[in-house]
């Protein structure tokens, strides 16, 4: 079974790049898929809430639920973080600080890292939605961050599509 698991990052993302301190205004997600324990392909999308004026903690985990992510590991969160990613069902996990991203999903492999646990989910006031506002990149980084989404949705979709074809045969 392939485990999602995306990865704040301090930098432009990647194996190489450091497990940021701070979840939702990091600067990128390296999106990792475990498959038996080992990395099986890796992503970076460029976190795209880290600099909402506000609500970056409730946008940064909507966009990893989209991801299809059910985990993601980052050195804090803050409490609307934590509330919407239990909202989702996204485990959060805590890395010390100066951890590479590599050493970092290792360790969870392992299950030598910290899983934050929050009382019980809490029912939130107003369905979550990401503001219309969206910072401006530069063309050539918004072209590479869509493009990267859009493998996204077209492996999700395929997961979709391949587990709807093997429920219909069980019919």
């Amino acid at each position: 079974m392939v485990e999602r698991i995306a990865v704040a990052s301090q930098g432009i993302g990647g194996l190489e790049d450091y497990v940021s301190p701070v979840f939702a205004r990091c600067n990128s997600f390296t999106i990792v898929e475990i498959e038996n324990g080992s990395i099986r392909e890796v992503t970076t999308i460029s976190n795209p809430s880290k600099l909402s004026p506000s609500g970056a903690g409730i946008q940064a985990a909507q966009f990893v639920a989209s991801t299809g992510s059910r985990v993601v590991i980052a050195g804090n969160f803050g409490p609307n973080a934590l509330t919407a990613l239990s909202y989702m069902g996204i485990k959060p996990v805590t890395s010390p600080y100066g951890l590479k991203v590599e050493e970092a999903v290792r360790r969870y492999v392992e299950g030598s890292l910290q899983t934050l646990r929050i009382g019980p989910q809490i029912a939130l006031p107003r369905p979550l939605q990401v503001p219309s506002f969206a910072p401006a990149l530069p063309k050539d980084r918004e072209i590479a961050m869509l493009k990267a989404r859009m493998g996204f949705i077209k492996r999700r979709l395929k997961e979709i599509e391949d587990r709807l074809r093997e429920l219909e045969e069980k019919g």
